[in-house]
């Protein structure tokens, strides 16, 4: 059955990827409050249990502190994303015109993710790139050229 069928399931889910995800990066793993498990047991999750992981696994990278609060989690979930797409659409002039635009702030949020997957994963190692590399599955200097397109 869909993951939108068992959302009783969620919490489990999370605490097993948020610790696999922490024991395969060799950092501590993080907890998340409750209100956060609702407001991802709240999500449908059309990518089903592949697309929790991937939430999962970003928010252990971006997200604050020790403990992974709602705010990370509701700015996480693509429902928010695409609200402010679909907002931005519905006065426009067609599915035409917003193709154009879509595909320009894809690419804008793309990079961006990016940009803040790399400085978590260099703040998370102390600054030390190799090792911010390694965490993100780069060879240091794919990273440094990262950063360089980045700046």
């Amino acid at each position: 059955p869909p993951l939108r069928d068992r959302p009783e399931d969620i919490p489990h889910l999370v605490e097993n990827f948020a610790a696999r995800i922490a024991r395969e990066a060799g950092v501590k793993p993080r907890t998340f409050t409750a209100a956060a498990l609702d407001a991802l047991a709240r999500y449908p999750f059309p990518g089903n249990v592949r697309e929790l992981r991937n939430i999962v696994e970003r928010l252990m990278i971006m997200a604050p502190g020790a403990t992974v609060g709602v705010e990370p989690v509701r700015a996480m979930l693509p429902a928010a994303q695409g609200a402010a797409g679909a907002a931005g659409g519905v006065g426009g002039a067609g599915a035409g015109a917003g193709g154009g635009a879509s595909g320009g702030r894809l690419a804008d949020l793309v990079r961006e993710f990016e940009r803040s997957a790399i400085e978590a994963a260099i703040a998370a190692e102390g600054g030390n790139v190799t090792k911010a590399a390694a965490r993100l599955g780069l060879e240091r200097s794919h990273l440094y050229k990262k950063m360089k397109k980045q700046a």
